[in-house]
């Protein structure tokens, strides 16, 4: 963690903050997997879902950060495509930060109750890669790490 910390400025006094107050010790990344593939591993890791591809009708992705990759790109819909869910309504949620995993499960279930099919299902995929420094230290109030859960 000190490493890390260390690399974007912040003083000890600052880097002892994160790991006394908030306790963060570690910070999860991989280099070697980009934020399509993290949401297509959390969707695979669900074995509910095999087979039942047809019955989504959203595809939600939760995150913290408004921005999650260079304009033209989009993760999730490399995702929703390589989960075979093409025809599932697919959208991000972001503006309440870290509540937005809770917003998006909540949502969902109000989209799926409107939906009118009772064997509809929703994706909701929480989790985001930063790709620029900014957004990976955020003062000294926090830290982004790298996941993806379903």
């Amino acid at each position: 963690m000190v490493e890390y910390l260390n690399r974007f400025g912040l003083s000890e006094r600052e880097i002892k903050i994160h790991k006394q107050y908030y306790g963060f010790r570690t910070v999860h990344s991989d280099p070697d997997i980009g934020m399509a593939g993290q949401l297509v591993a959390a969707g695979r890791s669900l074995p509910e879902l095999r087979g039942q591809g047809h019955l989504v009708r959203y595809v939600v992705q939760a995150r913290t950060m408004p921005v999650a990759a260079p304009y033209s790109l989009n993760p999730l819909h490399e995702a929703r495509e390589a989960l075979g869910l093409s025809h599932a309504q697919t959208f991000a949620l972001n503006q309440q930060a870290c509540a937005s995993a809770l917003v998006s499960v909540e949502l969902a279930g109000r989209m799926l109750a409107e939906d009118g099919d009772p064997d509809a299902l929703a994706l909701v995929l929480v989790g985001e890669k930063t790709f620029t420094d900014d957004a990976l230290v955020l003062g000294v109030t926090a830290v982004m790490g790298e996941g993806a859960r379903r």
